[in-house]
């Protein structure tokens, strides 16, 4: 089952990076050196606070759940996580530079891990 499930997150891991080489010719977008850089300082303390409230979150699941029982509140902690996370992120990058079609990589990134977390919840546990 272990095996099973990494060879899907390669696969699928190799067609991210497929798909997100071809939206970035189609829309013209340029490749990112380097780590993600926010869009402004409202953006950047917002994505902290979300990061923050996930570590507090995750530490308090794994404090009161043991997560080799249960693994579901924590995968359905990540698709919260992600999906605010990349949900922020399209939305500023879409309000503050929406002439450099970032936020299409970025909605691309939130329907993939909405995918493969959705996916591996319905067929790995």
């Amino acid at each position: 089952m272990i095996t099973q499930m990494f060879i899907f997150l390669f696969i699928a891991w190799i067609l991210s990076m497929i798909i997100d080489k071809l939206l970035r010719e189609k829309f013209n977008i340029p490749k990112m050196k380097g780590m993600y850089k926010t869009v402004n300082s409202l953006h950047k303390w917002i994505e902290r606070l979300i990061v923050a409230v996930f570590l507090l979150g995750a530490g308090f699941l794994i404090f009161i759940n043991d997560p080799n029982q249960n693994p579901d509140t924590f995968l359905i902690w990540l698709l919260i996580y992600f999906c605010t996370l990349f949900s922020v992120r399209s939305w500023m990058e879409w309000k503050y530079q929406r002439e450099t079609n970032q936020y299409i990589i970025s909605i691309y990134n939130l329907v993939f891990v909405l995918i493969i977390i959705v996916t591996s919840f319905i067929f790995f546990y």
